[in-house]
């Protein structure tokens, strides 16, 4: 089951979908640090988007955090649990 991603071979589509939202993140990062050679340093550097920060709840929170806030209420809003969904905000 996925809302926009439809693919036969993917069968995680739902978990594609979900993720997108941390999208800009990664893609910021990769914008401003990565040219055209992907080097080591690079690769060290997109490891460290878990010690990022982003606000989700009215918090700030280190990404990895923020992602079990976000996944903890998807699955309460799914299962009829809860009301609110947490999406995580760029702090820039």
């Amino acid at each position: 089951m996925g809302i926009h991603h439809r693919s036969q071979f993917n069968h995680y589509n739902l978990a594609s979908d979900f993720m997108e939202v941390y999208r800009p993140l990664i893609d910021l990062i990769v914008k401003q640090n990565i040219s055209t050679e992907f080097t080591r340093d690079d690769k060290r550097k997109l490891i460290n988007v878990f010690n990022k920060k982003v606000r989700i709840r009215n918090r700030n929170q280190y990404l990895g955090n923020s992602v079990e806030i976000y996944v903890d209420s998807l699955i309460k809003y799914l299962n009829g649990e809860g009301r609110d969904l947490y999406f995580p905000e760029l702090l820039l």
